[in-house]
C-alpha cells in the first residue's frame, strides 16, 4: 500500500512539473503556473534524493520512473531557458543517475547525451545553463567510479553510444573556448 501511495504521489508531482508554461495566460496566472512546476520540480527532488532502498529497487518505482521522470519530465523541463527549472531539472537527472543507472541504462544514457553533452555543445545554451552541467560533472568526477562506470557501461559496449568519448570531446572544446557564449555577452552580463 505505501509504495502504491509513493507512486501515486511520484505521477502528480511529475505530471504538475511537466504542464508548460504557456506565454497566451495573463501576468498573475504565469507567476502560479511557474510557482507550481518550481514547487513540483523541488519536491521531485527530494523525493528522489530522500528515497530509501525499498523505492530505489522496486521494480514498481523504477518502472514509474521510466514512465514518468524520465519520458516525460526530462524531456520538457531540460530545454528551458528559466534557470530554476533547468537547474533542478539537472538535479533531478544527477539523482536518477546514481540510483537507476543499472535498471534504466538505456534512459540515462540518452538523457546524458541529450542534457549535459547537448548543453555543452550547442550555442543555444546560456551561460549559467554550461556551469550548472559542468558543475554536475565536476562532482561525477569527485566520485572516480563514475567515470570508470560511465566508460565501461556505454563506452565499453558495442550497442550503446561512447558517452565517456563524447564528454572528453565536450570537455575539451569547453576547454578551448567553444561554445562557452551565444549572446555575444561576458558571464557576469548573463546574471543581470
Amino acid at each position: 500500500r505505501l509504495v502504491k501511495d509513493v507512486i501515486l504521489l511520484f505521477r502528480a508531482l511529475c505530471k504538475l512539473a511537466m504542464k508548460p508554461l504557456r506565454e497566451d495566460i495573463p501576468v498573475n496566472s504565469k507567476k502560479v503556473a511557474m510557482q507550481t512546476k518550481v514547487l513540483s520540480l523541488e519536491l521531485l527532488e527530494g523525493l528522489m534524493r530522500n528515497a530509501g532502498p525499498h523505492f530505489r529497487k522496486s521494480n514498481r518505482c523504477t518502472y514509474a520512473v521510466h514512465n514518468y521522470l524520465n519520458m516525460g519530465l526530462l524531456v520538457t523541463n531540460s530545454v528551458s531557458s528559466i534557470p530554476q527549472i533547468f537547474k533542478l531539472t539537472v538535479s533531478i537527472f544527477d539523482i536518477v543517475f546514481h540510483t537507476f543507472k543499472e535498471s534504466l541504462k538505456t534512459e540515462v544514457g540518452v538523457f546524458f547525451g541529450s542534457l549535459l553533452l547537448r548543453t555543452l555543445e550547442t550555442d543555444n545554451s546560456s551561460y549559467q545553463q554550461k556551469m550548472t552541467v559542468l558543475e554536475t560533472i565536476h562532482r561525477f568526477t569527485l566520485e572516480g567510479k563514475t567515470i570508470v562506470e560511465l566508460f565501461l557501461n556505454y563506452d565499453c559496449d558495442l550497442e550503446s553510444e561512447e558517452l565517456y568519448e563524447k564528454l572528453v570531446n565536450a570537455l575539451s572544446r569547453v576547454a578551448q573556448g567553444v561554445h562557452i557564449t551565444n549572446t555575444g555577452l561576458h558571464p557576469w552580463q548573463e546574471h543581470k
